[in-house]
């Protein structure tokens, strides 16, 4: 074996052990989301789809139950996801979840987000479509782990929404 072959070997394990390392350093975030539709001011379970994204890409789509409960979803810490929650009829709604975590090796295993959100009908004549672009609501996780929503955006967006509702009263 000449020197050449030997140091292309040696890169190479090298790369290979810094893969290994980084993704062993991930951990995942277990996404519990429940579904309701408002009917005659009671929320009810609603049985819609939930894409998981990043960059465009979808990496997840699963359907909730007849109890409105969708199927646990695992996603790997360190990317940006849109949660898209759709049903044919009905607005639909974008929910971003930011899982960079900056201490990842201490973080447990899974981590934990869990929401519930309620759909509402389309609405002729009202265009709700800024809700599949711009998330109703971004969560991320603080340096317990917990994780935490911006309260003030999430406010400013369901009063946009609302204001639109009202425009067919």
């Amino acid at each position: 074996m000449n020197l050449s072959n030997l140091f292309k070997i040696i890169v190479s394990a090298a790369f290979v052990v810094i893969l290994c390392s980084l993704y062993s350093k991930q951990k995942k975030v277990e996404i519990i989301i429940s579904l309701f539709e408002e009917v005659d001011s009671v929320e009810v379970p609603l049985m819609a789809s939930v894409e998981v994204y990043t960059k465009g890409k979808l990496l997840v789509r699963k359907e909730s139950t007849e109890t409105g409960k969708v199927p646990a979803i695992f996603m790997p810490t360190g990317k940006v996801y849109q949660i898209f929650i759709k049903k044919e009829g009905y607005v639909t709604k974008m929910a971003e979840l930011d899982a960079k975590i900056a201490d990842v090796e201490n973080a447990p295993d899974p981590l934990y987000l869990s929401f519930q959100t309620v759909l509402f009908k389309e609405i002729e004549g009202v265009d709700f479509s800024f809700l599949e672009v711009t998330p109703l609501v971004k969560f991320d996780f603080d340096a317990d782990y917990y994780y935490r929503f911006d309260k003030g955006y999430t406010i400013e967006m369901l009063k946009r929404v609302e204001a639109l509702r009202q425009r067919t009263d």
